[in-house]
Parts: structure tokens; sequence; C-alpha cells
């Protein structure tokens, strides 16, 4: 890791700290017991799998980036690594990514924006951006985004969106498409494509 991208990552982890000792207004309530516990499952599992298998396959696709193209000179072959991710993916995935031959900081995305608007890093010079979340609410507009992929009496639509940003000209991305029963959810499509998006 280059000394500025050490700057930049001690200049994350000091953000953090004092961001977080900062209360925040939610505006939205805390899901129900069972969405958190079936959400976190599914963070749980794709993290361990990504930190394992997916995150060193990248982190050579980066390294042979910028071996073959001139434009990625400037681009860290040894980056900080950072994965965002909801409150309810944050612990889980912190937790999960403690004994990682990789050094991972995870934070939400928002606090990823505000660091960002601090020290940006648009080129991704000193950093890649991994995020693995569910989206366990879409709104009544999108309910019919999946005709192919037809409810059950009682299931709404889960998105679980993975990707990662800084290893190749273009952000990997994956949305897999869930049925959530109220209690479990079941795989519909490991990948399907959003063609609208919401907050």
């Amino acid at each position: 890791m280059t000394p500025q991208s050490h700057a930049w990552q001690d200049g994350l982890r000091a953000f953090l700290a004092e961001d977080r000792k900062r209360p925040r207004h939610r505006s939205t309530p805390d899901p129900e017991l069972a969405v958190i516990n079936e959400a976190t499952r599914i963070v749980a599992e794709s993290v361990c799998c990504w930190a394992d298998h997916d995150l060193p396959a990248h982190l050579a696709a980066r390294v042979a980036w910028i071996e073959r193209d001139g434009d990625a000179a400037s681009l860290d072959p040894d980056p900080v690594i950072l994965l965002t991710t909801t409150p309810l993916g944050l612990a889980v995935a912190g937790q999960l990514l403690t004994n990682s031959r990789h050094d991972v900081i995870c934070l939400l995305e928002v606090e990823y924006r505000r660091w960002c608007r601090l020290q940006p890093d648009d080129a991704m010079q000193h950093h890649v951006t991994a995020w693995n979340w569910v989206k366990t609410h879409l709104p009544k507009v999108r309910q019919g985004d999946f005709p192919a992929f037809p409810l059950a009496p009682g299931e709404q639509y889960w998105l679980h969106r993975t990707g990662i940003a800084g290893v190749s000209p273009e952000e990997i991305r994956n949305t897999a498409l869930l049925a959530f029963n109220g209690t479990t959810s079941r795989l519909l499509a490991a990948s399907t494509v959003e063609t609208r998006f919401e907050d």
C-alpha cells in the first residue's frame, strides 16, 4: 500500500470513529426480528464466500488491469478495501472479516459518501469498494418488475445487491431476487436485471 493510500485509510478510520459518536435521527422504524435474522443470514453467507473466493480474484484483477492499461498506472495495486452494507449487515460483516487475510473496513453507504465528500478518490486510486446488502422493502411501484417470478401468497420480493468498484474499468454488479415469506427467503433468480432503482 502506498503512503498516500495509508493516509487515506487512516483518515477514514479516524473519521468513522468520530462520525459514529454523533447522534443520528432514524426516519424508518427498526425491522421485525424475522427480517433482521434472515437479512443478516443472507449477508453473512455471502460475505464469507466473498472474502474467501471473490475478493482475492478481484484484487488480482486490479493488479492485471494496472499492468495492462497505462491509464490505470496511478492506481495502488494494494488498495484500501471497503465493504459497504446496511445497519443490518454492518455488525455481522465486521465480525466475519475480523480474521480475514485482507484488512477490510466495513461501513455504511452513507458513511462512505460522507467520507468521499471530504477526501474524494473518484478514480479509485487508493481504494476499492465492495457492497453487500439486502433490500427488504420494495415500493409498490416496483412489485410488477419481475413478472417471470410470481410470488406465493404472503411473500414479498427482496433484492440482494452485491458488487465491487475499482478492480476493472467498469463496476461489477449483481442483484439476486428473493422471495421472503415472513420467516425465511427463497432464491428466485441468482442474477436479475433491474430496470429502475429507488433510494
